[in-house]
């Protein structure tokens, strides 16, 4: 017997797969199946995560319009955001001057708001979400304390850089207006699922 035709009886155990049917036109393959693959690269079945971002009147670092000011009307800022976790139960906003220290040795804090509602996505010229909570910022006096906005107003002939976050938290603080800006952002911090901001500059 010829090595080739020892090696082909070796090889089979008798049995033969039986042809196609004519009606047959798919393969059966064992395991998985291969991805599909379009001009050479693969087709990715998954969907791109949408990035939580926050949108205002100028670009990051740009010029904050003067309107949102001192020098302006003094209003803040419309904001309109996008892309936050699904688990959001609130929003929180934090404005505050990179270039100047509150009380505690923080950034000065401009703005505070807590309890925003998780299904809104904008907050309008000079105004609030309803049923949110706004804290005590650092341009008052401990006698005469300021809930809400201030304005950006940096010392004459300096240029001040204004950072602007929004936090998405994991529930609603247990907290009231007028609350103390550092105590409602510590607890800000501490529920935070994600933030996103944008700095913008002033000068004077």
């Amino acid at each position: 017997m010829s090595l080739g035709i020892l090696i082909a009886a070796c090889s089979s155990d008798g049995r033969e797969m039986a042809p196609p049917r004519a009606d047959q036109r798919q393969t059966i393959i064992d395991g998985t199946t291969a991805p599909t693959v379009i001009d050479g690269s693969l087709e990715l079945s998954t969907t791109p995560l949408e990035v939580f971002t926050l949108t205002a009147p100028w670009n990051d670092g740009q010029p904050i319009p003067i309107d949102h000011t001192c020098s302006g009307d003094g209003v803040s800022p419309p904001l309109v955001w996008s892309g936050a976790p699904i688990e959001t139960q609130s929003f929180a906003l934090v404005v505050t001057d990179l270039d100047a220290t509150g009380p505690t040795g923080a950034p000065l804090v401009h703005w505070v708001v807590a309890n925003i509602d998780p299904f809104v996505t904008t907050i309008g010229t000079g105004g609030s979400a309803a049923g949110a909570i706004e804290g005590v910022n650092d341009l008052g006096r401990p006698d005469v304390p300021i809930v809400g906005w201030s304005p950006p107003c940096p010392p004459n002939g300096e240029t001040h850089t204004y950072l602007v976050t929004l936090y998405a938290l994991s529930q609603r603080l247990e907290f009231l207006d007028g609350t103390p800006g550092a105590d409602l952002i510590r607890a800000i911090e501490l529920a935070s699922l994600a933030s996103t901001g944008l700095t913008g500059t002033v000068s004077s």
